[in-house]
């Protein structure tokens, strides 16, 4: 049975902790390794408590990471850290950085949670940068969503949803890279 959990905060409260980073980096290596290996700046686009850029940041290379969240009690619950998180909106243009071209936008278990038009706005917009994009989305090898909202689409479709110009099965996931 999916775990419907009443809020994101709920879902993520007891996350920041070594456990859930070394958890996180064993199940979903692949997705770190594809980014690692793409580029040298990242950019979190819905970071929640900001896994992703923790681990990215403590990689060897140890490359330049920020991340930004609509919900800033999620950015709290990420905290402390030494990478810079802001308040900001996938869908606002505005909100990815123009100052330190180019980095690569990414993202881990955010784009599922909207419609099939919302994402293709929100692909649009992060194309619109000028920047690379590497998303890792949830396919239908999950028998059930885990917080309760997200599309379980199989490759194919999210292939074309998304239209990305590379991509690979990373265990229960698809790594879309444009």
């Amino acid at each position: 049975m999916s775990e419907n959990k009443s809020s994101w905060e709920d879902y993520y409260k007891d996350r920041n902790c070594p456990e859930y980073l070394a958890y996180f980096k064993k199940e979903y290596g692949g997705f770190i390794d594809i980014l690692l290996s793409n580029g040298k700046s990242f950019v979190e686009a819905g970071c929640g408590i900001g896994t992703v850029s923790k681990i990215l940041y403590d990689s060897p290379n140890r490359p330049c990471c920020s991340g930004f969240d609509i919900n800033k009690k999620m950015l709290d619950i990420g905290e402390p850290n030494e990478i810079w998180f802001g308040v900001g909106d996938v869908f606002d243009k505005n909100t990815y950085p123009t100052c330190y071209l180019p980095y690569v936008i990414h993202s881990h278990g955010v784009v599922e949670h909207f419609t099939k038009s919302k994402v293709r706005k929100i692909i649009s917009i992060q194309k619109s940068t000028g920047n690379p994009m590497i998303h890792w989305v949830p396919t239908d090898a999950y028998k059930e969503p885990s917080f309760g909202d997200e599309m379980l689409l199989s490759v194919e479709d999210w292939l074309n949803l998304l239209n990305p110009r590379h991509h690979r099965v990373v265990g229960k996931g698809l790594v879309c890279v444009w």
